[in-house]
Order: C-alpha cells, then sequence, then structure tokens
C-alpha cells in the first residue's frame, strides 16, 4: 500500500490517478484540517479538487506538474479546480485583474497543469478572463484533449492561437461552420501542435467540391503533411466527393482511424482507400451514409479485403448495399479475412431479413466479434421463418433460434468448415420502413 501511495506522488511531480485524500494526507502533502473542505456536494472527496488544494496551500511544497487527464473531469469539475488553484495563491482574483499586478506571477512559484478542456461560443468571456487570472497567478494550463466547438472562425482563431500547443494530443473543431475559408484561416495553428495525435473537423460545412475547393484542399493537405503523429483523422459531415486522394497523399503514415462519414465519397475516393497506404494499419473504418459505397462493390470489397485483418470497428451504415447483388454471399466470403472486428454496422441498407441473419450467423464466427447492428423490414414476404406460425415476429427468441438454425444448416452443408464454440453476441436491430426508423431492440445470445 505505501509503495502504492508514494508512486503517485513525487518531488517535482504529481500524477492524479484515483481518490488523493488518504495519499496527500499520508504524504504530509495536505494538512488532515483540510480535508473536510475538500467534499462538496457533487464532488466528495473529488481527487483533483484534493490535489488542488494541497498544491496551493503547502508553500513548502515543490510540486511544480500535475496531471488530471486521467480522471476525465467534466467542464463544471475543470473550473472548481482551476478555482481553488487561484484561490490558493492567496491573492484576490478581482484585485489582480484590477491592479494590472503583472509582477504578480513573480509572487508564485510556476504550476503547469495538463488536462482536458472544452470551449463553447457561450462560455468564451469566461475563457478569456480566466486565461488573464491564471497568467497573474503564474498558473500555465496546457490541454491534452481539446474541444472547441458552437463557436465560429473567429473565436476558433482566438482560442488556438491563445492555448499553449505543446501537450495537445487532441484537437476537436467540431461544429464550428468554418467553410472553406475560414479553415483556411486555422490551419497554420493547427500545425503549431507537435505532438496531435487526433483531428476532428466533423460538421463544419467544408465543401471542397465547389469553386473555393481546391485551394482549401491544398492547404488541408499540406497541414497533415506536417503532423506526423496523426493516426486519427474524422471528416464526416463534410463534402470530399473526389477529393481524398489529394487530402491524403501527402501524408507519410497510416491512420488508425479514419471517419468519412457522410462525405459523399465516390466511385474514385473508395478506390483510391482500396490501394492507399493509409489503411494499412487501419482499426476504424467508419463510412456511414455514403451511397455510393454499394453502387461501386469492386473497389468496396477490395478496400474491406485490404483493411480486414486489423479492422476493429467497420461502419457501413446506409450504404447503399441492398445494390449488390448477393450481398450476404459476398460479405460471408470476406468474414474469414477478420482476426480483430469486434463491431459490425450495416444497418438501413434495407437488406432482407434472411441476408442479415446469415451475417450474423457468419461473422458470429469471427474470434473478437461482440457487437453488430441490422435493420429489418417491417413488412417483408421472405422473412426466414422457423415455423408458419412465426411470421412477423422479431423478438430475442425468434431471432436467436433462427440464427440459431441457420448455423445448423451451415454445418450440416459444410460439416468440415469453419467451426467455433457459442459465444455471446450483442445484436441491435432496428425496424425501418421508407418513411422513418424505429427505436432499436438489443438481443444478446449466445451463437
Amino acid at each position: 500500500m505505501a509503495h502504492d501511495l508514494l508512486s503517485l506522488v513525487d518531488a517535482a511531480a504529481l500524477k492524479v490517478t484515483r481518490n488523493l485524500n488518504p495519499t496527500l494526507y499520508a504524504l504530509k502533502v495536505i494538512p488532515h484540517h483540510l480535508l473536510p473542505s475538500i467534499r462538496g456536494p457533487n464532488e466528495q472527496h473529488h481527487p483533483a479538487l484534493a490535489a488542488a488544494i494541497a498544491i496551493s496551500e503547502q508553500k513548502e511544497s515543490r510540486i511544480q506538474d500535475i496531471d488530471i487527464t486521467s480522471l476525465n473531469l467534466s467542464d463544471r469539475t475543470n473550473n472548481l479546480f482551476l478555482n481553488t488553484l487561484l484561490k490558493g495563491r492567496q491573492a484576490a482574483t478581482k484585485d489582480i485583474v484590477k491592479k494590472h499586478r503583472s509582477v504578480a506571477s513573480k509572487e508564485h512559484r510556476e504550476l503547469r497543469i495538463l488536462m482536458n478542456s472544452r470551449v463553447t461560443g457561450q462560455e468564451m468571456k469566461a475563457v478569456f478572463k480566466k486565461s488573464k487570472q491564471l497568467q497573474y497567478a503564474n498558473i500555465h494550463v496546457r490541454s491534452k484533449r481539446l474541444t472547441i466547438d458552437q463557436c465560429g472562425t473567429d473565436l476558433v482563431e482566438r482560442v488556438l492561437d491563445l492555448i499553449e500547443k505543446e501537450r495537445t494530443t487532441e484537437l476537436n473543431l467540431s461544429y464550428n461552420s468554418l467553410r472553406n475559408e475560414g479553415l483556411k484561416r486555422i490551419l497554420d495553428l493547427i500545425q503549431q501542435f507537435p505532438a496531435l495525435t487526433t483531428l476532428c473537423l466533423r460538421y463544419n460545412t467544408l465543401n471542397f467540391t465547389n469553386e473555393h475547393g481546391d485551394s482549401a484542399v491544398k492547404e488541408l493537405a499540406s497541414t497533415l503533411r506536417r503532423l506526423p503523429h496523426l493516426r486519427y483523422l474524422n471528416l464526416s459531415a463534410n463534402r470530399i466527393t473526389r477529393k481524398l486522394a489529394e487530402i491524403l497523399s501527402p501524408m507519410e503514415q497510416s491512420l488508425s482511424l479514419l471517419d468519412a462519414t457522410c462525405c459523399m465519397l465516390s466511385k474514385e475516393d473508395i478506390e483510391y482507400l482500396s490501394g492507399s497506404h493509409h489503411t494499412r494499419g487501419l482499426q476504424h473504418l467508419l463510412l456511414r451514409d455514403n451511397y455510393d459505397f454499394g453502387r461501386n462493390w469492386e473497389a468496396a470489397e477490395r478496400l474491406i479485403r485490404n483493411v480486414a485483418n486489423n479492422l476493429v470497428e467497420l461502419d457501413l451504415e446506409h450504404c447503399n448495399l441492398s445494390r449488390i447483388q448477393g450481398v450476404a454471399a459476398r460479405l460471408a466470403v470476406l468474414a474469414p479475412r477478420f482476426k480483430c472486428l469486434r463491431s459490425l454496422e450495416i444497418q438501413h441498407n434495407f437488406l432482407t431479413a434472411r441476408d442479415q441473419i446469415n451475417v450474423v450467423v457468419e461473422f458470429g464466427k469471427c474470434p473478437t466479434m461482440d457487437v453488430l447492428r441490422l435493420s429489418f423490414p417491417i413488412k417483408e414476404e421472405d422473412v426466414f421463418l422457423l415455423e408458419d406460425d412465426d411470421e412477423g415476429r422479431t423478438d430475442r427468441e425468434w431471432f436467436e433460434n433462427v440464427c440459431k438454425k441457420r448455423k445448423a444448416e451451415a454445418q450440416h452443408h459444410h460439416p468440415g468448415g469453419n467451426t467455433c464454440k457459442c459465444k455471446l453476441l450483442i445484436v441491435y436491430v432496428y425496424q425501418e420502413d421508407l418513411v422513418f426508423h424505429s427505436a432499436e431492440d438489443q438481443f444478446v445470445f449466445s451463437i
């Protein structure tokens, strides 16, 4: 136990991974009488607040770096943490701002905080005010995972210019309506994040196919080339038709995640991915709502074959798979290639119930498969039935029995084929028609 406590704190750095009250008290970093003040109404014994009080109250403490990123704190708790530190610096924030005491920073030792941060348009005034207060108190906040959303181009640019960039690994700029011109304004700032592994640009109304698209594509490609550690790229809900090769080709490294959901990918885009070095180590491929995927099955099949070995997650929801003749058989041929696949989503493709049950049986053989998402039509003549009076059923018992019967039939027809032990499988089934999609039902059964 003593070794476990001592491993959390050393002379200069503190990494918070759990409740720190007993730890800090045992190490004489925090006096016993301060422990009750740590308990807030919804934050009882919170390790982040404990650490904040400990560092701020103890003048003899030599701790200069504190990392609270592993706690995944809420925005509210992050603010409580910083406010506690500011209060502990024994200087009223209002007085500091009023007097503009730039020398105040010399009165306190430097403290560097690594945390996860989220900035929204509604909080922007408070963010800039807090930044000044922290600066005067000689507290430097760095964000490991930084989210800036619902702000617009001007505010995004101000925040990116303001923050320290060295330790940031994840940058999420979703829902800012940047458009092409706004993206071009902030790309120079994005290049200044040397450790960036994740970049999310989803829902920014980017349209790389219009008259201003070419210059934005070139500048984005140039920026991605300058981010050598980038492994996770999310471009979803932006129009990048026929531009994917130009965007990705300058990058030398392969990707672990590519989210091109609702990007209106063309045949050329799919063909590029099928032979691209960026997909060699791909673990997550999210292509939902790309209607041309099912229309170009040869390129799509090549892509799936090439990424299957390492893939953990494959999302093909609403990809027009019903256009593929014999889709269940074609998918079944690919199933043995997946060694690591845990999640497959093919709902809202208007496939027959028979085809989807066959998919469950074949992909249920994958050694790591956990979750399948399907859609059954509300009315369908060829529903795969056990008994004549089962027509229309899609309850758990019916679904499990149908899948087991289909598996038994497959083993009977191919006795020497691939067999596997029964395993638990979570299957989410939606009821769908051309007008609406109802809520999903969850089936958990062994197959």
